[in-house]
This record gives structure tokens, sequence and C-alpha cells, in this order.
């Protein structure tokens, strides 16, 4: 038998790694954090505990958005959709005003009317 040493040896040509090329993806129900897309139908959720099944197709395999080989495309609108603007917390605040009010409200408009047909009953029997 032959020895081979190192010198003999043809060393294979460089190439790139093949982690740069690589897209990680992650199944729901994995713990993890950051930016998603959804595979399917590129719904996008920041996380920071478990991966959900997708809310709108239901799909169950995500994209890191960081990894992902479309680049950052679509974050802009994914980071616009989760902030609150002013006009959003104006929004829901009257609406949570409204909302007490007309359950406040809402019963005595039934009862005053109530009230005063069964007065009424009760005058002419």
């Amino acid at each position: 038998m032959s020895t081979v040493s190192e010198r003999t040896l043809v060393r294979a040509p460089q190439r790139e790694p093949v982690h740069e090329h690589f897209v990680e993806f992650w199944r729901a129900g994995a713990i993890t954090e950051g930016r998603f897309r959804c595979v399917e139908c590129g719904h996008g959720l920041t996380i920071s505990d478990r991966l959900p099944a997708c809310p709108t197709c239901h799909g169950r395999l995500w994209e890191h958005v960081a990894t992902s080989p479309f680049g950052r495309a679509g974050t802009e609108d994914l980071a616009q959709d989760e902030t609150w603007t002013e006009t959003d917390l104006a929004t829901t605040a009257s609406f949570v005003q409204g909302a007490f009010l007309a359950l406040l409200i809402g019963p005595l408009l039934w009862l005053v009317p109530a009230a005063a047909a069964f007065g009424l009953y009760e005058l002419f029997r």
C-alpha cells in the first residue's frame, strides 16, 4: 500500500460558502423571534414566541426576512402595518367611547318607553 502525502493531493477549487445562498424555513410551532413571511402567500408578521399557522392562508412554513433571497423587499410595508399612528389611536379611542355610551344609553332607550307603556297600562286597567 502506498501512502499519500498532503503534497500530492489536489485541492478542490474554492467555492462560495453554501450558507450565503441557503434559505432556512421555519415550521409553525417553532419558538423564535424576528420578522417572518409566509412561504405560500407572503403574509408578514413579527414574532417573539411560537410561530403560528398563517392567519391568511393557514400555511405552516415561514421564511425569515433577513435570510430571504428577495432581500428586504416588503419589510417597509410590514413595519408600517405594525406601527400605530396617531390617527389609529384616536379612531380606536373614539370607538371605545362610542361603544361605552351605546352600552350605557342603549338599555335606557328600551327601559323608558317600556316603563311608560307599563304605566299607561296600569293607569287604564
